[in-house]
């Protein structure tokens, strides 16, 4: 008889009697734990750049090059660098407005 420890089932490797079972049973609910912080995090992330991204498609250009175009094609104009039909060549290649 062993008196004074308890019941003897009671020092087995689940409830942490021997070293490496308690070791082993801290590690894995560490690992566990862990694992969930990461999925968590990922499902953050992933659904934080789904909802930033509405479509794949990118833009092509924005509006604004093209008066920057014609405001250039307007400056070399003015300074003679190019004749008045060029500048219309050059208005309607980029869809802009034809005033002079």
């Amino acid at each position: 008889m062993m008196y004074g420890r308890g019941f003897a089932f009671a020092d087995g490797p689940m409830s942490g009697g021997w070293l490496l079972g308690g070791a082993l049973h801290g590690l894995f609910g560490l690992a566990l734990l862990v694992g969930l912080v990461l999925f968590v995090v990922w499902v953050a992330k992933h659904a934080q750049s789904s909802s930033t991204h509405h479509d794949d498609t990118p833009a092509a250009f924005p509006a604004a090059p093209v008066d920057d175009a014609v405001a250039i094609a307007r400056t070399r104009l003015a300074t003679g660098e190019i004749t008045p039909a060029q500048y219309r060549e050059i208005v309607s290649a980029l869809g802009g407005p034809t005033g002079s």
